[in-house]
């Protein structure tokens, strides 16, 4: 019996196929984004910060997550 409910367990994930992409895109985005401002930074020569990567990071989240809204016939959820 138990043996049964790992099994389903496995088979029936918690965090949906399409939400494990979204956010491995506004991951892959964040890197990005992270990876050239300390490009830019490291050729203008000033010390690198982590507030603006992160202000650009929740803007691009906040985009991302407007930009997935559900819908179901006769209601919209936000």
């Amino acid at each position: 019996m138990l043996g049964l409910k790992v099994l389903i367990a496995y088979a029936i994930s918690d965090i949906p196929h399409w939400v494990t992409t979204e956010i491995a895109k506004i991951d892959y985005n964040r890197r990005e984004i992270e990876k050239a401002s300390s490009m830019a930074l490291l050729h203008s020569g000033v010390p690198s910060t982590t507030n603006s990567i992160e202000t650009v990071d929740s803007s691009t989240q906040t985009e991302e997550i407007q930009s997935a809204k559900v819908t179901i016939p006769g209601e919209t959820l936000r």
